[in-house]
C-alpha cells in the first residue's frame, strides 16, 4: 500500500475540523467558529485553504505541509473568498 502525503496531510488537518466547524482562539478578541464550507489544495498538498462562514462573514484559513490552519483574509462575501482562492489556483478536495 503507497503512502498518500496529501490525504495524510488533510486528514490532520481535518481533524481540527470538529462537526463541521473550525474554532479558533487568539486570533480574534472573542473565540470564533467558523462553518467549514469547502477545502482547496495544490497539487502537490503543500498548500491548503479552507472557506468558512461566521454570522454572515467569510474568512479563509491557510495552512502548509508544516503549519496548522491560520487566518488568512475576511470577506464580506462568499463571492469574494472564492476570487481570493482562484488567485491561487487550487483545487477544491472537499
Amino acid at each position: 500500500m503507497t503512502e498518500n502525503p496529501l490525504s495524510d496531510r488533510l486528514d490532520q488537518l481535518m481533524s481540527r475540523v470538529k462537526d463541521g466547524y473550525l474554532t479558533l482562539e487568539g486570533v480574534f478578541p472573542d473565540k470564533r467558529s467558523y462553518k467549514s464550507l469547502a477545502v482547496f489544495s495544490d497539487d502537490n498538498g503543500t498548500m491548503f485553504m479552507l472557506i468558512g462562514e461566521h454570522n454572515g462573514g467569510y474568512a479563509i484559513f491557510e495552512a502548509s505541509k508544516y503549519d496548522e490552519w491560520s487566518f488568512h483574509s475576511g470577506h464580506s462575501s462568499l463571492e469574494g473568498a472564492l476570487n481570493e482562492i482562484r488567485d491561487f489556483r487550487l483545487k477544491r478536495i472537499s
